[in-house]
């Protein structure tokens, strides 16, 4: 617990302005949330301004619900690596078996698409290397394989199933996102 030293020294929050005791410019998830819809609803302000003086308004910046979807992915990865990553942090991917670190793999899917379904269906994600997920398009019938017949994770019924749903609309809300942050934050936790 820091003393009251400590909070004199320590940085505050930009948005709640309490001690901040992480090394974030924000103390919290809602904190940081916030401070993206500060940010999102200033620029827009700042656009207007510049088409009611006849300027050019700034380059089209990233939507809010856009950045939460950054940062759920970005967590959401993380988690997926950390998860599968040995004692040494370590992880083997599942469709050539090459080991690196997991900072080195990345978060690869069993199924195509970006899809609101598909994305962050922790029963499909698992780590594979940069060759295997992008230079050779997911190698999806290896990953499948490593599922169904080697990690027995997944039923082909399962997977047909998620198959057919991923082609279906699933759109996330900015809620959804913002639900994911906070529980992979949570689920991350177990690895500090």
């Amino acid at each position: 617990m820091p003393n009251e030293k400590d909070e004199g020294k320590m940085k505050k929050c930009k948005v709640c302005h309490q001690p901040n005791p992480t090394p974030n410019s924000t103390c919290s998830i809602a904190c940081k949330i916030a401070l993206m819809k500060a940010k999102d609803e200033q620029k827009r302000k700042d656009n207007a301004t510049a088409l009611k003086n006849g300027e050019k308004p700034a380059k089209r910046q990233k939507t809010l619900k856009k950045k939460l979807k950054e940062e759920a992915w970005s967590l959401f990865s993380r988690f997926i690596r950390l998860k599968y990553a040995d004692k040494n942090g370590n992880c083997t991917c599942v469709t050539c078996g090459t080991v690196k670190p997991w900072k080195e793999m990345q978060a690869g899917h069993a199924v195509g698409g970006r899809g609101g379904y598909v994305l962050f269906n922790e029963k499909i994600v698992r780590p594979q290397d940069y060759a295997c997920n992008c230079a050779q398009k997911g190698k999806y019938p290896e990953f499948i394989d490593y599922l169904v017949n080697k990690e027995k994770s997944l039923t082909m019924d399962e997977y047909f199933d998620i198959l057919r749903e991923s082609h279906k609309p699933h759109k996330l809300k900015e809620s959804d996102y913002i639900e994911l942050i906070s529980v992979y934050t949570e689920k991350l936790k177990l690895f500090s």
